[in-house]
C-alpha cells in the first residue's frame, strides 16, 4: 500500500485506521501461508488480529451508515427544573429573552449565583412590554418576579454591580417565545419555552434545547436587535 493511498485512509479516522490494519494483517497472513511456516500459534494470532480488525470496521461502517441516514435531532425535551441542563460554562453572558421567571429564585436561584460568583458569567435581562392589556399585564408580572429575583440574589451577598444588565421593549408585539442563550460543555446553545407552556406562576411545564449552530446565531442576532433599541432601566432601581 502506497504512502498516499495511506493518508487517504486516514482522513478517515479510526475506520480508515482499521482498513489499513485488515490490509497489512491479511498481507501477513498471506506471506505466513506463501513461506509454509508451520507454527499453528502464530497463525492463531494473526487471523483472531485479522477477525478483531474486521469487527471494529464491520461496526464503525454500520454505525456511520445509521447517522448518515438517520435525521439530525435539531431539539432535546429537558427538564427545566434540572440546573444541570443550564450548563456549567464560565466567562459568557447568559442572554434571558422574554423569561417568566417563575423558576428562577427555588428551583434555580443557587445555579444562577454560583454562575455569577464562581464561573464569571454575566446576565442580560430582556423582558417585552407588549401592546395591549392582556401582554402589559403579563409583562408586569415577569417584571416584579425578575425583581425578586435580583433581590433574592443581593441578599444572599451575589455581586450584581457590572453582572446584571436589565432592558425592556416598549410597544412591541408580546413574543410567543420565551429563550436563553448560554454555554454547556464549551458549546454555545439554546433552550426554549412556549408560552402556552408556561404556567400563571411563570414556570413552565417543559423547556426544549438545541445545539444547531444556525438556529442559536439566529436568536442570538434576534436578541442583539432587540436590544440594541431597548430601554435600560439601572440595577439600584430594581433592587427597591
Amino acid at each position: 500500500m502506497k504512502l498516499d493511498t495511506i493518508l487517504k485512509f486516514l482522513e478517515y479516522g479510526a475506520i480508515g485506521v482499521s482498513t489499513i490494519l485488515v490490509f497489512f494483517a491479511y498481507k501477513l497472513l498471506a506471506k505466513l501461508i506463501e513461506s509454509q511456516n508451520e507454527s499453528w500459534w502464530l497463525f492463531a494470532l494473526v487471523g483472531t488480529f485479522l477477525l478483531l480488525v474486521l469487527l471494529i470496521v464491520t461496526f464503525g461502517f454500520t454505525k456511520e451508515f445509521k447517522e448518515r441516514r438517520m435525521p439530525k435531532k435539531a431539539l432535546f425535551e429537558i427538564e427545566p427544573k434540572d440546573p444541570k441542563a443550564w450548563g456549567k460554562g464560565h466567562g459568557f453572558v447568559f442572554k434571558w429573552y422574554n423569561a417568566p421567571y417563575g423558576l428562577a429564585i427555588r428551583e434555580l436561584g443557587e445555579m444562577n449565583m454560583q454562575n455569577i460568583k464562581k464561573h464569571d458569567v454575566t446576565y442580560e435581562f430582556l423582558l417585552f412590554e407588549g401592546n395591549c392589556k392582556e401582554d402589559r399585564e403579563e409583562f408586569n408580572k415577569r417584571f416584579l418576579r425578575l425583581k425578586e429575583f435580583l433581590q433574592y440574589m443581593k441578599n444572599e451577598g451575589t455581586p450584581l454591580d457590572g453582572k446584571v444588565k436589565v432592558r425592556v421593549v416598549r410597544k412591541t408585539t408580546f413574543p410567543s417565545l420565551s429563550y436563553y442563550l448560554l454555554e454547556l460543555s464549551g458549546r454555545e446553545i439554546a433552550i426554549f419555552y412556549i408560552r402556552q407552556m408556561v404556567k400563571k406562576d411563570g414556570k413552565s411545564l417543559m423547556a426544549f434545547q438545541t445545539y444547531n449552530e444556525s438556529v442559536v446565531h439566529s436568536l442570538d442576532s434576534n436578541f442583539t436587535e432587540f436590544w440594541e433599541k431597548a430601554e435600560e432601566r439601572p440595577l439600584k432601581e430594581l433592587l427597591v
